[in-house]
């Protein structure tokens, strides 16, 4: 399989030539084409005219087609760069260079730098994913050579620059360094139609003029009148006419692309903003947060209600002052505009989560420290029925979904039969369980230190069930899914974080090693490295109280001793931090017990 990249455009002058057939989800360019003072520029994925792609379906017709309208003067003479580390354009293009000869172009390569000399009489000139750096002289080079009529080709693999340098932005990729002067970018994301592909790589038979709503610009325009002419009915409308449903969701979709994941340098961000900030306070009977839309037969409008404050809340850089505008533009209230406000953590659940559900939120979130996560949006998409195409909700930093059950009707107990069993109640369980998943990710997954502690904990804990403090999966179950790991402990963390570190010793008396060492690591974690740490007792009702335990560490950072109330345990570490013995003392009196 050959995966196939998406390019976007800047401007409205750049235009989508081949795109995605209409189910294909959005973004789904994969040629596009603007002019330049008299010259003209194509962009689009590599594979298309290499020794491989070239000979499959109508590629040839295309080239053909192609590089004819490129040379627009009859120069009949194009040029592929080689002296930028450049993918494409050697061997891996012979099949192009002899069939393009054989239709009467002159074909050259070029190994030294883009220079005005060396463009002379050029017609064509070829850039194949260039990964080594394209000097601001031969830009000018470039930009000029275009102006006065020459033709560009760019082949670019927008995921090849981010995944091989890192730290590195799309902004940094010396191909969109090129590419955006004419209105042009790659996007870090591929093209996939499983209903028609060749061996796993997409096909495509959407053209210009046919090419539908590709465009920001376009998409708005849309969005507005599609808007504008349903005042009261557009719900119904969204469910009942496929054709209009598909457009305005990939519309909203195309928005959120042109805010999140074009060049920050563009303006798209600011006037997705713009958009969105004017049309949700003019539609109120649709856009605001007061609104709660019936899952069973207006699902759509509830979907994409949501998209559309992800992309407002994600387009610009967040300031407090911003903040109070998003905010009053949603029409956020209570619980929704304090988590907005403390937390920059938006709730998307169609405004159906009860008064308690919402206050459990905002108490779970303002009892776990702002440092240890990057989350900005909380789903509860049970609660927003289904639709299609798919509506996917994520944005900048972190995103989960969780369930949105009723408090009381599903408790639960997280706890193994090795101590008493906790009350806990699924909403705030999974609550806990998914917020982890960020806690993990943010924060544990970008300590070096941490990361390296929690792989050590999984290898050494085995596939044994009993080696883990979250003990009812299958053995094996952490080997194979490392990423519940710590996720699955918050259950019984926010459950009660001291009978956890209990059950760990409970185990430990039986020979089970590795479960306090996961306890006391989840501690370090919450310590954010201080000597004091978060813990947590919950019930069945989600009433869940925050304390704090005392730490002692030894000279290694690690955490030898946990005071809370009149208990103190110490720990005995080898010399990679792992209990070898323990004692509790309670007041007076002191039990050790030693493996």
């Amino acid at each position: 399989m050959r995966q196939l990249w998406s390019v976007w455009p800047l401007d409205s002058i750049a235009v989508p030539i081949v795109v995605g057939a209409p189910h294909v989800a959005i973004p789904s360019i994969l040629v596009i084409a603007t002019q330049y003072g008299s010259g003209r520029v194509v962009a689009f994925d590599r594979h298309s005219l290499d020794n491989i792609g070239l000979p499959l379906y109508d590629n040839t017709q295309f080239a053909d087609q192609m590089f004819d309208w490129l040379d627009s003067q009859y120069r009949r003479s194009v040029v592929f760069t080689q002296s930028h580390a450049e993918w494409l354009g050697d061997a891996n293009f012979d099949s192009l260079k002899t069939h393009l000869e054989s239709r009467g172009y002159t074909v050259s390569r070029l190994y030294s730098a883009i220079t005005p000399a060396a463009l002379t009489g050029k017609g064509v000139l070829l850039i194949g994913n260039a990964w080594g750096p394209i000097s601001p002289s031969e830009i000018t080079a470039i930009l000029d050579f275009v102006n006065q009529g020459g033709g560009l080709i760019l082949c670019g693999l927008g995921w090849s620059w981010l995944a091989y340098h890192p730290g590195q932005t799309m902004e940094d990729y010396p191909m969109v360094q090129v590419s955006r002067n004419f209105g042009i970018t790659w996007l870090n994301g591929f093209i996939s139609d499983p209903l028609h592909n060749y061996e796993g790589t997409p096909l495509f038979y959407t053209f210009y003029p046919n090419v539908g709503i590709q465009r920001p610009a376009d998409a708005m325009a849309y969005i507005d009148s599609v808007t504008a002419v349903h005042p009261a009915d557009l719900p119904a409308l969204l469910q009942s006419d496929t054709n209009v449903r598909t457009n305005y969701t990939n519309a909203n979709l195309i928005l959120k692309v042109a805010a999140l994941e074009a060049v920050p340098s563009g303006n798209a961000p600011q006037d997705v903003f713009a958009f969105y900030r004017s049309l949700l306070p003019t539609y109120p009977q649709y856009f605001q947060k007061s609104v709660t839309f019936d899952p069973a037969v207006q699902s759509t409008m509830a979907w994409l209600r949501e998209r559309m404050y992800r992309t407002l809340a994600d387009a610009l850089p967040l300031t407090d002052s911003l903040k109070t505008v998003i905010g009053s533009t949603m029409g956020l209230f209570g619980e929704y505009q304090t988590v907005w406000a403390n937390h920059s953590i938006l709730l998307l659940d169609n405004t159906r989560l009860d008064p308690q559900q919402r206050e459990v939120v905002q108490t779970m979130l303002d009892n776990i420290d702002s440092e240890l996560h990057n989350l900005r949006a909380i789903s509860f998409t049970g609660e927003l029925g289904t639709t299609s195409p798919p509506v996917d909700l994520g944005g900048y930093g972190g995103f989960v979904n969780s369930f949105s059950n009723t408090i009381g009707t599903m408790p639960g107990n997280p706890f193994p039969p090795d101590v008493p069993p906790g009350q806990d109640d699924a909403f705030c369980g999974a609550l806990a369980h998914e917020i982890n998943h960020i806690v993990d990710a943010y924060y544990v997954e970008g300590s070096p230190s941490l990361s390296a502690r929690k792989s050590a904990l999984i290898a050494a804990a085995g596939n044994d069930s009993l080696n883990y403090l979250r003990s009812m999966f299958e053995d094996g179950f952490f080997q194979q899914a490392p990423q519940e790991f710590f996720a699955s402990i918050a259950n019984q963390w926010f459950c009660d974080s001291w009978k956890t570190i209990q059950l760990g010793l409970v185990r430990f008396d039986h020979g089970y090693l590795h479960p306090i060492n996961q306890a006391l690591f989840y501690l370090d974690v919450y310590s954010l490295g201080a000597d004091s740490s978060s813990i947590y007792l919950g019930d069945g009702n989600c009433n869940v109280t925050h304390d704090y335990v005392q730490l002692t560490r030894d000279q290694n950072d690690h955490i030898v001793s946990v005071h809370h109330m009149d208990s103190t345990v110490t720990f005995v570490l080898d010399q990679n931090g792992d209990v070898i013995d323990y004692s509790i003392m309670h007041e007076c009196n002191t039990t050790l017990r030693a493996h």
